[in-house]
């Protein structure tokens, strides 16, 4: 919503709302997790209690998509600051800043095998990360 997020059970019932709006939002393989792209800040939620897990910052515009990697294991996070962004989604920590984007970063997605990251941004271009690669570079990488 404009105001709040909220999410219901398949009969209608509201079961957890969440404060401000939620942009993107993507749940965990296993259903435990729910993350939250909500301005510029990276929410992931425990679904069991409907509590807020971890709140990241580090990005400086809008988070306009989040995306769980096929085993959990890493989240990602496109924005409008022109980054995606890789997040150790169980400590709350950020990995690694992928730089190569020239406009807002409005999509990314994980290929089933996990291996690979596909980010997409306003100005049309794509980009295909190799995981383990950028992971291995460390707090910024470059080209894709």
């Amino acid at each position: 919503g404009m105001d709040q997020g909220v999410l219901w059970d398949a009969a209608g019932n509201i079961l957890y709302t969440f404060p401000g709006r939620a942009w993107s939002t993507a749940f965990s393989p296993d259903g435990a997790f729910l993350a939250l792209g909500a301005g510029k800040i990276v929410e992931i939620w425990d679904t069991a209690v409907g509590l807020l897990f971890h709140s990241m910052w580090k990005h400086t515009g809008c988070v306009w998509w989040v995306e769980f990697s096929p085993n959990g294991e890493l989240l990602a996070s496109a924005s409008l600051d022109h980054t995606v962004r890789l997040w150790d989604p169980e400590a709350g920590e950020p990995l690694v800043e992928l730089l190569y984007h020239e406009d807002s970063v409005e999509c990314v997605r994980f290929s089933p095998d996990g291996r690979w990251l596909v980010s997409g941004a306003a100005d049309g271009t794509v980009c295909l990360w190799e995981v383990a690669e950028v992971l291995a570079q460390g707090s910024e990488a470059g080209a894709p």
